[in-house]
């Protein structure tokens, strides 16, 4: 699975607000994105297959890439 990346959107550019959601309500267990408020959709679902502990992330690959958290919340 991991293994098999595929473009999940297009680029992003300077300025953008990426949001992601992970959702762990046990009818949903997803995570989503957004971009600039447009929903991107699910890019990963069934998370409660896994046994243990999923550690999720985001990353940007380029050597003049920033990003910062600015806002997080827990819905439970």
């Amino acid at each position: 699975m991991f293994g098999d990346a595929v473009d999940y959107t297009s680029s992003s550019a300077v300025g953008d607000k990426i949001t992601m959601t992970i959702d762990l309500r046990t009818y949903k267990n997803t995570v989503s994105y957004a971009r600039n408020g447009l929903d991107l959709g699910v890019a990963f679902a069934g998370l409660n297959i896994w046994k243990g502990d999923i550690y999720i992330m985001f990353g940007i690959h380029d050597v003049n890439s920033r990003s910062r958290i600015i806002n997080y919340e827990v819905i439970e």
